[in-house]
């Protein structure tokens, strides 16, 4: 329908403690951007990006866009993400992960189940949080994880992030507690480990960091990122808009037209659900994605809908 491949993949990238995924340097973890540019060279496409990035000692789910799917990205990054991680809590480091250089280290022993659960309301809901130096934050143009490694201070502000729920999903042992947490775009599980610890009067840091979903698309459906390599048969990919919970509107030819020129369309037998400014899946009558559209008029019987992305060629 879209000429060159077009849709998603889901990888499920290796992090901290699983089988190197280089041979000839079997110490290095894995970037997202190394995760792409396999994608590209299996494919043979330029066109290609992720939804979210995920720090090279993280692993889990990473969603690709290929092709034409690019131009929906945007619309994954908003979504909300769940993690399974464990903090370690009686350790302070400069990345605010176990791979960082130890800035303090003590006894955690006062760390216990019930403080622990006296403490998660205050980190739950719409909170502030200070990204880590660490990170691919922008200061005055350059990445606050390259001023970080030269030397420099990287002063980050505080940002508001949404916590939508955090668990404790082990008792703490040995200072170390697994947590699940659902959050925002923009939330740092680091900082949520180093924020926790100050809390607790003793430090924190993250040991373990996977992703496991991403709104609706989880990693129990990715493949592996090195089953991307040898001679096997190109993985299948999921529709451009199979992870978006948003009403399908399906679309004749004449619709396709229009919608592809740019123009407003006037829709009679639209999802009834949709209100003014919402949007809606423009599909073919088998369910492919052609586009993105957005409801301008919701009066009436008749509802008229104009293209914010279009996938699938005029």
């Amino acid at each position: 329908m879209l000429g060159e491949p077009s849709g998603l993949l889901l990888l499920d990238k290796p992090g901290l403690g699983d089988p190197p995924v280089f041979p000839e340097q079997p110490d290095r973890l894995p970037t997202s951007h190394d995760a792409v540019q396999r994608v590209r060279r299996r494919f043979g496409l330029r066109r290609v990006g992720h939804t979210g990035t995920l720090d090279p000692f993280a692993s889990g789910l990473l969603v690709i866009c290929l092709g034409r799917a690019t131009r929906l990205a945007e619309y994954y990054q908003g979504q909300p993400k769940t993690y399974r991680t464990v903090f370690r809590f009686g350790l302070r480091t400069d990345t605010d992960d176990i791979t960082g250089t130890p800035l303090e280290e003590g006894p955690a022993s006062a760390v216990t189940e019930s403080r622990l659960a006296a403490l998660m309301p205050k980190f739950t809901g719409w909170i502030e949080q200070i990204p880590p130096a660490f990170s691919a934050k922008h200061i005055d143009g350059q990445r606050a994880h390259r001023i970080a490694r030269s030397g420099g201070r990287a002063e980050l502000q505080a940002q508001a992030v949404h916590v939508a729920a955090l668990e404790a999903l082990s008792p703490v042992q040995d200072g170390c507690c697994e947590f699940m947490v659902t959050c925002s775009a923009g939330t740092y599980i680091r900082s949520l480990a180093r924020d926790m610890g100050l809390a607790l009067g003793v430090g924190g840091t993250v040991v373990s960091l996977r992703r496991v979903s991403l709104g609706s698309l989880r990693v129990a459906d990715a493949i592996p990122l090195v089953e991307l390599e040898g001679d096997s048969p190109l993985p299948e990919l999921a529709d451009a808009g199979f992870g978006l919970a948003w009403p399908r509107l399906v679309c004749d030819a004449d619709m396709r037209l229009q919608f592809g020129q740019g123009r407003e369309v006037e829709v009679s037998d639209a999802p009834s659900q949709l209100r003014e400014g919402e949007m809606a899946l423009a599909v073919d009558i088998e369910c492919r994605t052609l586009g993105v559209v957005r409801c301008t008029q919701a009066a009436g019987a008749r509802m008229r809908f104009r293209t914010r992305k279009w996938l699938a060629p005029v």
